[in-house]
């Protein structure tokens, strides 16, 4: 069979026919035949030379991490650290064997970071102590608390290692316990040795509860017997240094 080349009138004719009849051109692999007006990724403006304002939550750079390169401190515009006096002291309804029992924090309620009654605390450590309000109640010791709590926030960026973690407690009169709130942990979270007992303390190694981001440290003193209360040398440790406040 004899095949000859079409003429450039005929091929002139094909293509206009084909146009009349709405034949399409094929598609590209990834084209839809339509606008999209979603952004690419050349839409996104990076720069990695900008400043990455640290502590506030937003990727400055467009690079896709937040607060990289950034030191971890407590969070700027706060004290260090802050306390809430709590409500007034409690009375359990039965006597526990110890005082600072662990038990005993069934009773408490920790306030929201940002609950009306937090005051500042200008030092980088917590020093606490004053006369005991359990005396000339109705429940002096063992049965019934004083709860008096002690919160400092601080931002974990991406990338950062942590390697040590630690809240470290001198002494206390009468008990203490430690609490993290985090992503992870947004009811709380208590590691079984975050808990300090008259007359010692306690560095509770608390780097596996940490997450990526806002990190909240609450320290929960318990007054349970009448005379005096104490909390003292309360430090925060990250990576073996001391937690400072951001500048």
């Amino acid at each position: 069979m004899r095949f000859e080349r079409p003429s450039i009138l005929q091929c002139v004719t094909i293509v206009g026919c084909l146009a009349a009849c709405g034949a399409k051109t094929p598609l590209r692999v990834g084209d839809s035949g339509a606008e999209d007006d979603r952004p690419s990724m050349r839409d996104v403006v990076t720069d990695p030379l900008a400043r990455e304002v640290c502590n506030n939550g937003v990727d400055d750079n467009g690079d896709g991490a937040i607060d990289e390169g950034c030191p971890v401190c407590i969070r700027a515009g706060a004290s260090p650290w802050q306390v809430h006096r709590g409500g007034p002291p409690l009375c359990f309804g039965r006597r526990f064997f110890f005082n600072g029992d662990r038990e005993m924090y069934a009773f408490e309620g920790i306030p929201a970071e940002d609950a009306p009654g937090w005051s500042a605390v200008p030092a980088l450590s917590i020093d606490f102590a004053e006369r005991s309000t359990l005396c000339d109640r109705p429940c002096t010791c063992l049965d019934g608390g004083d709860f008096t709590h002690f919160q400092t926030v601080f931002s974990i960026p991406d990338g950062f290692r942590v390697q040590s973690f630690a809240v470290s407690i001198r002494s206390v009169d009468d008990g203490a316990k430690v609490t993290i709130f985090n992503a992870a942990n947004p009811m709380g979270v208590v590691d079984p040795g975050a808990f300090a007992f008259i007359p010692g303390g306690t560095t509770a190694r608390l780097e596996r509860y940490l997450t990526v981001g806002t990190n909240r440290v609450v320290v929960t003193h318990l007054d349970s017997c009448c005379s005096e209360r104490a909390l003292l040398g309360v430090r925060v440790l990250l990576n073996g240094g001391q937690l400072e406040q951001c500048r």
